[in-house]
């Protein structure tokens, strides 16, 4: 569309929106110059607001933007108004009747855009035109409008415009303007085409494929190589040369002129740091490799020459040498790679371009005049370049520039290369020493260069001389370097870099953020960390800073730090560096550090752990001496360009006076250029010198006063500011520096230029604000950052400074500073406190000083926060401290405080003295720490402080691993406290009691109190820390008492955040040593780590995990404690805790191999905790290398084996490290099958030794796999020839292993029954029973499935398979051997996966896996034909029943495989066989529940499956050595047989059964193939069936038994609150009356008449009580009778009773409430006839019965009527009990059995109603014996309750027996005579008070002499000490039966065995306990008691119990207090 017509359409007025798909606004005025608009798209939009402005003209338009956007992009908006003002860019944009322009002014002066002529990435360059004068000129703006940066380059470019103003090669810049936000600048206008162009255009000279031609090269080569030389002769480089910066006009003309453009990054500095590129400007391809800022090498000249070189090679080729768009694969492409030939240029052409490509710049060209030369060469010759010539003959120096080529140093820089090469895969520490100058940061920069291919970092950090108390000031320069370079990445990059160290610091980064604070530019604000002790502290900053470290260094991105001048660093820097290489397993890291030889001693900390260093691991050493003469001619002679004999005499000179140093040869050389000494003759073409002239010169040989000299030519203020530059440090910032010298940044800047011109300072970043008086340049001038070019340097500039006057300029300093830093005064200590430091003694103002102290104090805290303990020291310390300066005497902290500072300045002064001692101690430095310890102690003044002394000297000694004195330390602490702890024994033995004392007041304490329940107390720090010295001193009897009484003060003073550790330290060792009950030590334990979450302690967290982990195992599964232990070592390390770090790893190791952990997965923990063991705890290293089955089972242990026989004798004299190397032994013999010998030999060195290692759980283990050794030798006939003593020793051995799993299996059998099992297995495979030997291996099996113990579940099936291979079941060993292969698969033991392999190769499991599930029995679906496949997918999706479905898969088997008749029977846990299907030719039966009737199988080959989980195929029965004899195959003919047990999770759930009664050998391998995919799909339909079914059961069940509970709750909640009511009511009574009967009789003031009142209130309210109280009983005993009778597990006890004896005793007891009621009672039956049933039970029934009938009866008659009828040898006692009470409804008999349902409904409220159970019970009691009940009552006449129990015939000799034996069940004989009892002790073992005074009181009262005992362990101490000589024996023994520390059973148990061993008479034991379960009460009796009590008991129970033996029949039951 013509503008014209578009203008046309605007007259009506409105608003026009133009929208701009593609093109930018300002390139309208090309589109609008022909009226051309056909870019604009979109419909024109109007407003139609009538009048005013809004009606655009075709005269007078303008465009604006519609976005906030300063240029428009794709797709954005224009608007067209008709008023004309500024767009947001800051150009005026408008429009004519036939065109539309951009414009802007500057000035007053309109300037109209013609045309873009060039866009950049942020700069966009337009022609413009002067509307005043008509010149045409170009602006240059940004595209995104504000950019702060370009305004800078813009100012640049200014500035350097002027300079080269005069140059016919530059662009002349007019001004630099500002519209708006935006700065642009206005030039001169150049027509030229830059190279990019060129090469596109269709100019003669440039060919078809974008290349010039020879001819055109050569001419505008020349040129352009003129133009660089024009800016050279000025002094510019231009540093950013690209395609884009050339201008070439006047083409095709030979008269072409060249300029070159954008000076942004030009320098005057003759050297410079390399220039930042921006990473999206694509000038990538053209930087030299020195600019690429991986070489560090200074930038000069010469780096424009290389990429004019680049330029060179795309015209010559079309392409630039590199095009990988990667840039740091270009950045090595340009440091490494040589750039392809161009083979269609000439020869010479290409050399030239080559030569100007060298990566070094000393090969290049020097001199602009040998390239011209070269090209012009070339361009005279005819054929242009093709005939060779020499290049560079004409090539000068016209500077003189050192070569800066390494000299002397071939073999050192190949080998830093080298270690860089292998930096990937390893880390290293390479020491390069020399003197000052000798080089060795110049030979240190060469690895940057081949570590650019492997993308690696390399950063450095210097420490600075002047400030050698600042901790870490290398380490924070180098990775504050690193962290800028990172900085400089993509957002992306940046992401992910925190993603990383987010992960690996594991929310610690605040302790890295502390030292380096450019950290949290990445990682953001992190959480603070808890505070630690001193030692926790240094190890957890040493533990992070790895993981930060190992963040970066990873073989993706190797990593080298370089640390110049150690001999200057803090310890800090040092520590850390050991710790990098002797702690971290990080690789892909090159530590290089460089320090002056001279200036380290033997004494330096530098050289102490370099020595450490080089005890542990290699160190690669490089010592830099002088230069020989050789090298330095050599270096005149590349320098000078001359031959030797021209420079002899010159490099005699220098060699003199420099002795060969490098660095003091160039400043010589240098000076001697200054001087005109050396120089440049023009006319010759080469250096000139006179040797005469710089003889008489006085050369000085020393080269800081060759620096004085230099400086001393320098105006007044540049040496004023660079001297006091000197003082702050190496590095400084102008800003700084301006406020130190008083002075405005601009006019320092001004002073400091000379010096960075004469190349003293190196500027950091762009040099133009020191350079330019420039206001936008010099806005950010005070963030230059500048550095002295050499120590040298630095040095000669601090002594100009006035000696006398140094302290002053300091003060003047650190006041400055200081007052910069009053925000931040914490993060700033260390850059102005040593200024204070070194001005103390100027400092008069007491304020002052004092501030100084306390700065002080805050200074060495955080060193000590930090880890730098020596700066700590220098902070803090009393003494001096050396100076760097040499006539200062630096004496910090305390040399401030007043001089009786302990006086008047306590607190500091104790404070100071404090951090003192402990930076002291952790720097290494322990006699100062004791001295300062003892000054303090002397000067203490509070227990406080005197206790917080001794807590630094006890950390002191744990940090030397001097036990016994911190020990010591703690000891003296406690005692402040008034707490005495014993001191270390000689002999262990001597505190054995005291420990057991304090047990007993233990016990004492737990009584009273509930452990968690109890508030905080104090010390208990020192307590629960000082454990791992009682321990590791050796003394277990010492740290049993000691650990003890800290549990005992714990339990007195409460729990604070240590008392877990004190509880779970205690339990660890200590505990076991006193009480063998683990269950209780266990409950200890766990409040002990319920306290540690109640009272979190971070820190000490993983002594509490430790010490709770491992003691865990023998209670609870191994994978808690592994979790756990896991758990302990992580918080070690994160919290620093390296000791219990060490032990953690330790444990964690075996712990996950015990658990059956993935053994890859345990070997890679197994290396990490070596190599931390190794270098942080050698003692357990040791102990820990004799993990063998780690290594043994992953195939690792070649190395260890190498050097076992050094071990061997190294650890020979440790017992305890010979026992671990003894059970190592043997678990390798056995795992790797040695011969049975050598085997045997092991176990009988192990057997020997084992209880030294009895306290961990490996002497189990091995145990456990030498009893299997042991049976293997007897089977081989090995203990044959054994010695009798030997012999009886190793059956010992077995049977007490055996009783040791037998035990630790009743307290864990998770970790401990397969074990067991496994034993019982082995040992009936050696008796030769090996159906039962399957049965054990198939029980341990299924242990290990529940339990995850793959590696002895695949042991079981390894040992059943070779003993059905060794007995040559052939067919019957692959299955359980081919399980073995996968569970060791599984578990990862290579070992035992070859064994298998090589012995078995049939055996090896090939698991295919399909959807992510396992196809378990090679059950695979695919090997069915097509049409099997189809049939059983149709039965199975088909709507059918299930019965239905799984009749259509047995038919479909049936067929598939040619059976006739089939069976699935479904498989339990017990090993019942449940037959669900059956299918035969001519019946289908199919029953979910099971199959009733007679189905035959052979049970024999059902059982053998199941247990070895083997397919069985028999192909002719009769023929089959096992099977074929078996009755039901033969007797029905059965001639083929497939049997296949089908499994699931390892459990087989059901058994598929099929036979051929016609043919053999009708099943094969492959049918089992088909049998077993169809029939997994029955299991998994039956068990999803029966599940449904049971959940819906379950469901109703639990509805239903909800409700019935509820009510049951009701009602059981009224029935005991009503007697404990009466129970509470007449208690009260009692104690009102007892009160007032104590009051007469005290005060002997007895009224008779009151005092016979109350005893008769008294008697009644205990008859009260007491009736209460049975009423509780028996609602207590009914509900036991239900629970027993509902679960079914009801026994009857079965015994010779009188029938009628127990009608007698249960009338006695409703007597009493019988005649209350009025209710006349009888009985009638026969006397004396004895039967044999459970009396009991019989007891209960009546009880029942006649406590309703008691209740409901009044003035009534009651009879109870007996009849017994004899049937056969069994006998009927019938009962009919009636009453003529008040009777009940028809409804109410119909209820009366029903539960919790009283006989009366209106009875809820009545007290004495029944409870709702008993008649319930009844039935079910009476059904129990046989009988029936039934119930026949009508109102208001009465009740008649008849039933019948059947019992036996009583034997006749038993029936006379009784006439005349008394039995202690005869309830109605009388009691024992007192006469029995006199004289005779009875012990009393009894842990409730109560009971024990109770008891105590009825047999005194009978005249026995009593004893007691607390628990089970102090009663059998008490039995077998009364065995002694003089020991007085018991009568009896009372025993509880449920006790702590050791329970009645047990004790029962031990004393019978101690008994038999002793030979002394068994003693009466009786048994009391309120468990009345007749399973609890037959075990007391197997444990050897003699009678069983349940309690509550009458005093007659007690007295029977204790009749003589003669007159007591033992072992029997007696519970009269319950009849």
């Amino acid at each position: 569309m013509a503008l014209s017509k578009l203008l046309s359409k605007l007259e009506s007025g409105g608003k026009t929106v133009l929208s701009l798909p593609s093109a930018p606004c300002h390139s309208l005025g090309e589109r609008t110059k022909s009226n051309d608009l056909s870019g604009l798209s979109g419909a024109v939009k109007t407003s139609t607001k009538p009048g005013g402005n809004d009606r655009i003209s075709s005269s007078n338009l303008r465009v604006d933007l519609e976005s906030n956007s300063t240029v428009p992009k794709a797709g954005s908006t224009l608007r067209v108004y008709e008023s004309i003002y500024s767009c947001p860019c800051g150009l005026t944009c408008f429009g004519g009747a036939t065109r539309m322009d951009l414009s802007f002014s500057t000035d007053g002066i309109a300037y109209h855009v013609l045309k873009k002529v060039y866009q950049g990435d942020r700069s966009i360059v337009y022609q413009v035109k002067n509307e005043s004068d008509g010149t045409i000129s170009a602006i240059k703006c940004p595209i995104d409008g504000s950019d702060g940066e370009l305004s800078e380059k813009y100012a640049r470019e200014l500035e350097y415009s002027r300079i080269l103003h005069d140059n016919l090669h530059s662009l002349q810049y007019i001004q630099m303007g500002k519209q708006k936000d935006n700065h642009f600048l206005l030039m001169d206008y150049n027509p030229g085409l830059n190279v990019e162009d060129l090469l596109k255009s269709d100019i003669d000279g440039v060919s078809s494929n974008g290349r010039l031609t020879i001819n055109a090269f050569l001419d505008i080569s020349n040129k352009m190589v003129q133009a660089v030389q024009s800016f050279h002769q000025l002094g510019v480089i231009h540093r950013h040369l690209t395609s884009r910066h050339f201008l070439i006009s006047g083409l095709p003309d030979h008269n072409s002129k060249v300029n070159i453009i954008d000076y942004g990054a030009a320098t005057l500095l003759a050297d410079s740091q390399c220039y930042s590129i921006r990473p999206s400007s694509g000038s990538y391809q053209y930087i030299s490799p020195e600019q690429t800022g991986r070489m560090n090498r200074e930038v000069d000249y010469r780096t424009d020459f290389y990429s004019l070189g680049v330029i060179f090679y795309l015209m010559l080729s079309g392409r630039t040498p590199f095009t990988d768009t990667d840039s740091s694969k270009l950045i090595h492409d340009h440091i490494a790679r040589e750039p392809a030939t161009i083979t269609e240029v000439p020869k010479m052409v290409w050399c030239i371009v080559r030569k100007m490509l060298s990566k070094n710049a000393e090969d290049r060209y020097q001199s602009s005049k040998g390239i011209i030369h070269d090209i012009e060469k070339c361009h005279g010759n005819s054929d242009l370049g093709r005939e060779d010539f020499q290049i560079g003959t004409a090539d000068v120096r016209p500077i003189l520039k050192v070569n800066r080529k390494m000299y002397g140093r071939e073999k050192e820089r190949n080998l830093l290369i080298d270690l860089t090469e292998k930096i990937d895969t390893t880390s290293h520490l390479v020491l390069v020493y020399g003197k000052s100058g000798v080089g060795k940061t110049r030979l240190i920069q060469e690895v940057q260069k081949p570590l650019v291919h492997k993308r690696g970092y390399f950063v450095s950090g210097k420490v600075d001389q002047f400030s050698k108390g600042v901790p870490y000031t290398a380490i924070v320069q180098a990775f504050r370097q690193l962290i800028r370079i990172i900085l400089t990445e993509s957002e992306e990059s940046i992401r992910a870099w925190k993603s990383v160290l987010l992960k690996n610091l594991k929310g610690r980064g605040k302790a890295i953020i502390n030292v380096i604070p450019d950290v949290e530019l990445i990682l953001g604000t992190q959480p603070e960390l808890p505070e630690l002790g001193s030692i926790e502290n240094q190890i957890r900053f040493k533990s992070i800073f790895i993981d930060f470290v190992s963040s970066f260094a990873t073989p993706k991105h190797p990593l080298i730090i370089f640390l110049d001048d150690l001999q200057w660093s803090d310890t800090g820097t040092l520590s850390l560096i050991e710790s990098l290489l002797l702690v971290s397993a990080t690789n892909s890291l090159l530590i290089i550090g460089a320090f002056r030889d001279n200036e380290v001693g033997e004494d330096h900390s530098l050289r102490l752990i370099v020595d450490k260093i080089r005890e542990k691991r290699g160190i690669h050493d490089i010592h830099l001496e002088d230069l020989k003469l050789e090298h330095v001619e050599e270096m005149l002679m590349d320098t000078l360009n001359v031959d030797r004999t021209h420079i002899s005499a010159l490099s005699q000179i220098l060699m003199a006076k420099t002795q060969g140093n490098p660095f003091f040869i160039v400043m010589m050389l240098n000076s001697l250029s200054k001087a005109n000494l050396i120089r440049w003759e023009s006319q010759t073409g080469s250096w000139a010198f006179d040797i005469s002239k710089i003889l008489s010169t006085d050369l000085t040989d020393d080269v800081v006063q060759l620096m004085l000299t230099r400086m001393n030519a320098l105006g007044d203020d540049s040496k004023k500011a660079i001297s006091y530059a000197s003082c702050i440090g190496n590095s400084f910032d102008v800003e700084t520096l301006s406020s130190i010298c008083e002075t405005d940044a601009r006019s320092l800047a001004s002073s400091l230029w000379p010096v960075v011109k004469d190349q003293l300072l190196i500027v950091r970043g762009d040099e133009a604000g020191l350079a330019f008086n420039n206001a936008q340049l010099s806005e950010k001038i005070g963030n230059i950052v500048m550095s002295f070019l050499h120590d040298k340097v630095q040095q000669a500039s601090y002594e100009m400074l006035d000696k006398e006057r140094l302290p002053f300029i300091h003060l003047h300093i650190g006041r400055i500073l200081k007052s910069r830093s009053l925000d931040k005064l914490d993060e700033n200590l260390f850059q102005f406190l040593p200024h204070y430091l070194l001005a103390k003694s100027v400092i008069t103002e007491e304020k002052e000083r004092s501030e100084l102290s306390q700065l002080c104090l805050r200074a060495a805290k955080r060193a000590k926060i930090s880890s730098a303990y020596g700066p700590g020291v220098q902070y803090a310390s009393l003494g001096a401290l050396p100076s760097p300066y040499k006539s200062l005497n630096l004496q910090p902290g305390i040399e401030m405080l007043e001089s009786n500072y302990w006086t008047h300045q306590y607190q500091i002064s104790f404070d100071l003295h404090l951090t003192e001692a402990e930076c002291a101690f952790l720097s290494g430095d322990h006699s100062h720490s004791d001295d300062v310890i003892g000054v303090l102690l002397r000067w203490a003044n509070s227990t406080a402080d005197r206790a917080a002394v001794y807590a630094v000297q006890a950390t002191r000694y744990e940090f030397k691993q001097m036990y016994v004195e911190q020990i010591g330390s703690v000891r003296q602490l406690l005692q402040l406290y008034d707490i005495s702890v014993p001191d270390v024994p000689q002999d262990d033995g001597d505190v054995r009691d005291v420990a057991e004392r304090q047990f007993e007041v233990t016990k004492k304490l737990l009584k009273e109190k509930r452990l968690e329940d109890i508030v905080a107390g104090e010390c208990q720090k020192a307590m629960a820390t000082v454990w791992a010295a009682l321990y590791l001193i050796g003394k277990i009897n010492y740290l049993t008492a000691c650990t003890t009484q800290f549990v005992n003060y714990a339990i007195t003073t409460g729990n604070s955040k240590y008392t877990s550790m004190i509880y779970c330290n205690w339990v660890s060792i200590s505990g076991p040593l006193l009480t063998s009950d683990l269950r209780w030590l266990y409950d200890i334990g766990e409040v002990g780590y319920q306290l540690m979450e109640k009272y979190p302690n971070l820190p000490m967290r993983c002594r509490t995990l430790f010490a709770y982990a491992r003691p865990l195992i023998r209670v609870k599964p191994f994978r808690y404690g592994a979790q756990l232990m896991e758990d302990c070592f992580d918080s070690a390390l994160e919290y620093g805790d390296y000791p219990f770090a060490g032990y953690g790893s330790h444990n964690l190791v075996g712990m996950q191999y015990y658990s059956g952990y993935p053994l890859q997965q345990v070997y890679t923990q197994f290396l990490r905790a070596e190599a931390f063991l190794k270098i942080w705890s050698p003692h357990l290293y040791k102990s820990f290398r004799l993990l063998f089955p780690v290594r043994d089972h992953t195939m690792n242990n070649e190395a260890f084996a190498r050097e076992e026989a050094t071990f061997v004798s190294e650890i020979s004299s440790v017992k305890f490290l010979m026992a671990s190397y003894y059970v190592g032994k043997v678990q390798q013999s056995y795992w790797t099958q040695a011969p049975i010998a050598e085997q045997f030999d092991w176990v009988k060195l192990f057997i020997r030794v084992r209880e030294l290692i009895s306290a961990w759980y490996i002497m189990h283990e091995g145990s456990f796999l030498a009893h299997l050794i042991v049976l293997n030798a007897m089977q081989a006939g090995l203990t044959t020839d054994l010695e009798e003593e030997e012999k009886i020793f190793i059956h010992k051995f077995m049977e007490k292993n055996t009783m040791e799993f037998e035990n630790l299996n009743s307290f864990c059998p998770a970790n401990n029954e397969h074990k067991v099992f496994i034993l019982r297995g082995e040992e009936k495979r050696h008796e030769g029973k090996i159906t039962e030997a399957c049965r054990e291996f198939d029980r341990a099996i299924s242990s290990c499935q529940k339990n995850n113990f793959i590696q002895w579940e695949g042991l079981s099936h390894e040992l059943m398979a070779t003993m059905l291979y060794n007995e040559g079941l052939n067919s019957l060993y692959r299955g359980p051997m081919t399980e073995a292969h996968r569970c060791y698969s599984e578990w990862g033991s290579t070992l035992k996966v070859n064994q298998i392999q090589s012995k078995f190769p049939d055996c090896t499991t090939n698991k295919e896996k399909k959807g992510g599930q396992e196809k378990e029995n090679g059950g695979n679906i695919e090997h069915m034909d097509q049409n099997t496949l189809v049939k059983v997918a149709e039965a199975i999706s088909l709507d059918m029943s299930l019965e239905g479905m799984l009749s259509a898969l047995m038919n479909e088997m049936m067929t598939n495989s040619g059976a006739q008749r089939a069976l699935y029977l479904s498989h339990s846990a017990m090993e019942n066989h449940q037959i669900i299907a059956h299918v035969s030719l001519d019946q289908n039966q199919i029953d979910i529940d099971g199959i009733r009737g007679d189905v035959r199988f052979p049970t024999s080959l059902i059982h053998f499956v199941t247990r070895t989980r083997t397919p069985l195929i028999i192909a002719s029965v009769a023929d089959d050595i096992q099977f074929g004899s078996d009755r039901d195959l033969s007797n029905r003919g059965v001639q083929s047989v497939l049997c296949v047990p089908l499994t699931k999770n390892g459990t087989v759930k059901a058994v598929m059964y099929m036979e051929n009664n016609i043919a053999s050998g009708v099943f094969n391998e492959e049918r089992i193939e088909v049998v077993v995919a169809i029939a997994l799909q029955m299991c998994m339909h039956i068990e999803s069936h029966k599940l449904a079914r049971l959940l819906s059961a379950e469901t109703k069940n639990l509805k239903a038994t909800k409700n019935v509970m509820e009510e049951f709750v009701d009602i059981l909640c009224h029935e005991l609150r009503n007697p404990l009511n009466g129970i509470y009511g007449s208690r009260q009574v009692l104690e009102c009356e007892f009160e007032k009967t104590k009051s007469m009789i005290l005060s002997q003031n007895v009224d008779t008449t009151e005092m016979r009142e109350s005893l008769i209130v008294q008697e009644e309210m205990l008859r009260a009580i007491s009736v209460s109280s049975e009423h509780l009983r028996d609602i207590v005993d009914t509900v036991l009778n239900v629970s027993v009778l509902e679960r079914g597990s009801a026994e009857l006890n079965t015994v010779s009773f009188d029938p009628m004896n127990v009608i007698k005793n249960v009338g006695l007891m409703f007597k009493a409430t019988m005649i209350e009621r009025e209710v006349t009672y009888r009985e009638t039956g026969p006397d004396h006839h004895y039967v044999r049933g459970d009396p009991h039970k019989l007891s209960q029934i009546l009880i029942n019965i006649l406590s309703n009938a008691s209740k409901y009866v009044k003035g009534a008659l009651l009879s109870v009527q007996l009849s017994i009828v004899e049937k056969g040898e069994d006998v009927e006692l019938r009962f009919i009990i009636k009453d003529t009470g008040e009777g009940m409804s028809e409804e109410e008999a119909r209820k009366i059995f029903q539960p919790y349902r009283r006989v009366h409904d209106k009875d809820h409220d009545n007290p004495g109603a029944s409870s709702g159970l008993g008649m319930s019970i009844v039935r079910e009691l009476v059904e129990s014996m046989n009988g029936s009940i039934q119930v026949d009552s009508k109102k208001g006449v009465g009740t008649c309750v008849k039933f019948h129990v059947t019992c036996q015939k009583d034997l006749p000799e038993e029936t006379s027996n009784h006439r005349k034996k008394r039995r202690l069940t005869d309830y109605n004989e009388p009691e024992p005579k007192k006469r029995f009892a006199t004289g005779k002790r009875v012990l009393i073992v009894e842990d409730n008070l109560i009971n024990v005074k109770l008891l105590q009181r009825l047999l005194t009262s009978e005249g026995y002499t009593v004893d007691t005992a607390e628990n089970g362990l102090e009663g059998l101490n008490k039995v077998v000490g009364s065995f002694g000589e003089g020991g007085e024996t018991y009568h009896a023994v009372l025993m509880d039966c449920e006790m702590p520390v050791m329970n009645g059973k047990e004790a029962t148990k031990k004393i019978r065995e101690m008994e038999r061993e002793k030979g002394r008479d068994p003693v009466l034991i009786v048994g009391v306990s309120a468990n009345t379960r007749d399973a609890h009460a037959k075990e007391a009796i197997e444990n050897g008691m003699n009678q069983y009590i349940f309690k509550p008991f009458m005093k007659s129970d007690i007295m029977r119990a204790l009749s003589p033996p003669s007159d007591t029949d033992s072992s029997q039951l007696t519970d009269q207090g319950n009849s």
